[in-house]
């Protein structure tokens, strides 16, 4: 007969899988401060469904200079295709530090994002002196059908015609 800890009852295994994925990558998008002024990065996603968000993947191509701080990832809601700073949940918010490679965000308590609608997985990190950043890895083919990027720079966000690498986790 398998015996189980005393707390095994309490916890189940949720399975996951993912919703929404851009893989490719031949350039890198920068978060931090490469050119003179800090940038955010941000990119639109829309899930396949109503679905609970568990996690997100991200991939750092490097850090550069003496990038200091941590990142705080977010999924927002989307203001006229922009990210409108606004939380899809209050738990979609997760702070991290930057590490070469690919990381993934735990969310601490997972949410529900409904389906067909534009959120925004938003970087910011504190402001940097010039040369201090990180780098995403991105695609300027623009692979992922159903978002793009947008950069935070000089005051307000700016289109960019190119999809940041990302997975989206949701319970199945």
């Amino acid at each position: 007969m398998r015996k189980h800890s005393p707390m095994s009852m309490f916890f189940k295994s949720v399975s996951e899988v993912v919703d929404q994925e851009q893989l490719v990558h031949n350039d890198t998008g920068y978060i931090g401060n490469a050119a003179g002024v800090t940038v955010f990065g941000a990119q639109s996603f829309q899930l396949s469904g109503n679905k609970i968000v568990n996690a997100l993947e991200c991939n750092i191509e490097g850090i550069y200079g003496t990038f200091s701080g941590n990142i705080t990832c977010t999924i927002e809601t989307d203001d006229s295709d922009k990210p409108s700073g606004i939380l899809a949940d209050v738990n979609a918010t997760k702070i991290m530090v930057p590490a070469v490679g690919i990381s993934r965000v735990q969310f601490a308590i997972p949410f529900e994002l409904s389906g067909g609608t534009t959120y925004w997985i938003v970087n910011r990190c504190n402001v940097q002196t010039i040369g201090n950043y990180f780098a995403n890895r991105a695609d300027t083919t623009e692979p992922y059908a159903n978002g793009h990027i947008s950069a935070y720079y000089m005051g307000s966000w700016h289109s960019v015609a190119s999809d940041s690498y990302f997975k989206i986790f949701v319970r199945a």
